[in-house]
């Protein structure tokens, strides 16, 4: 029999939609959720580079590393839009220019990990170790308090040694109250490859390896059968 039944066969997702983001170079063009490649893309259009207050290499490097910025910025941003506790969260107009000014706000809170010598590539990171879990935790606890105005208790729970019923649990009970879930993946081998971002053409290749990344779940589909749940 099914070892999970309180999860039934059922699909959890998010009120609402997540967040769409209008190009900036397209009106057809909407992404769902920011992208840590717009710190390099609109580099030159920034707030923080035109004031001088980044310089380019440091937004090239939160390019290739602020994928626990994206997440927590998509977050806050979401919560702006469904919970009243955090209207003020996010209070841009949802284009892709303005969400990464946000977002470049967003990483004065929850910092890299930059590594202290001049090397172009290390493992991967490229001069960063992105963010750890006690940055996160510590970011996303300031930025909500500064910024929101909230007492957040942000809490990283490793999945390491967690019984699959415990994670399928986390998952559904915040997924269910209305609150998307950081997950950070950290492999040391290059063994996960994003097949669900690929394209939908058949033999698409992969778009991106996903051993190291911070992804947001924004909802959940529990199969009884396979006792599995796949993750959105």
């Amino acid at each position: 029999g099914d070892p999970y039944p309180y999860l039934s066969e059922r699909v959890g997702t998010l009120e609402g939609d997540f967040l769409h983001i209008s190009s900036q170079n397209s009106a057809d063009v909407v992404y769902y959720g920011g992208n840590q490649d717009w710190f390099a893309d609109l580099a030159w259009q920034l707030d923080a580079l035109l004031s001088g207050e980044a310089a380019y290499h440091e937004l090239e490097q939160l390019a290739n590393t602020a994928c626990g910025i994206t997440c927590a910025s998509d977050i806050f941003a979401y919560l702006s839009l469904h919970n009243t506790d955090y209207s003020n969260a996010y209070t841009g107009d949802f284009s892709q220019l303005d969400y990464t000014n946000y977002m470049y706000d967003m990483s004065e809170y929850v910092e890299i990990a930059s590594i202290p010598w001049d090397l172009p590539e290390i493992g991967g990171f490229r001069g960063s170790l992105g963010v750890s879990d006690n940055r996160y935790e510590t970011g996303v606890e300031n930025y909500a308090e500064d910024v929101v105005g909230v007492n957040l208790d942000a809490s990283c729970q490793s999945l390491l040694f967690m019984r699959n019923d415990t994670i399928m649990r986390l998952i559904r009970d915040s997924i269910d109250s209305g609150y998307p879930v950081a997950m950070r993946i950290f492999l040391l081998l290059d063994s996960i490859e994003a097949d669900l971002i690929a394209s939908p053409e058949e033999n698409a290749e992969p778009t991106s390896n996903m051993s190291r990344h911070w992804v947001t779940i924004v909802g959940y589909e529990y199969n009884s059968a396979t006792s599995e749940m796949s993750l959105m």
